[in-house]
């Protein structure tokens, strides 16, 4: 069985607009070596970020994002979440991971990964998660885990 990843909406959007690290971790979602999910709330953030960053037209985002959700796993979050108050969106993240049973969020920066220690000791207490183990799409391999809860 495949691994379930979420993809961070800066790996999304990198792996749309050039073709390194975060392209290569996408396709391999894209080919089924891994399972990833997503929610409504990133895929949104993306759709944002692909017409105010990138300029594409409303079609333009509509057309990525529907090749994405092609391979992609849809979610239901709760939006309760509040481990990250300085990004709200990154609590659509970590709930992401949680609803979809991730055992990877791929992200560039590990700097979330403190903010996922907090999330996981206050919403998963009772649980021993693999949910925030990171791989960081700048180094060379898809879910190489830097850091563990």
């Amino acid at each position: 069985m495949a691994l379930t990843v979420v993809f961070d909406t800066n790996i999304l959007f990198s792996a749309t607009g050039w073709r390194g690290n975060p392209f290569q971790c996408v396709e391999q979602a894209r080919a089924g070596k891994v399972e990833a999910v997503t929610c409504v709330e990133l895929v949104e953030e993306l759709a944002e970020k692909l017409e105010f960053k990138l300029g594409f037209s409303p079609e333009q985002s509509a057309e990525t994002l529907a090749d994405y959700l092609s391979f992609l796993r849809v979610v239901g979050i709760p939006k309760t979440l509040n481990a990250v108050p300085r990004d709200p969106d990154d609590n659509a993240v970590l709930e992401c991971a949680i609803e979809g049973k991730a055992e990877f969020v791929v992200v560039f920066s590990i700097l979330l990964f403190p903010l996922c220690r907090r999330a996981c000791s206050r919403r998963l207490n009772s649980v021993k998660s693999k949910i925030c183990r990171f791989c960081c799409c700048t180094g060379f391999q898809l879910c190489s885990p830097v850091g563990t809860c």
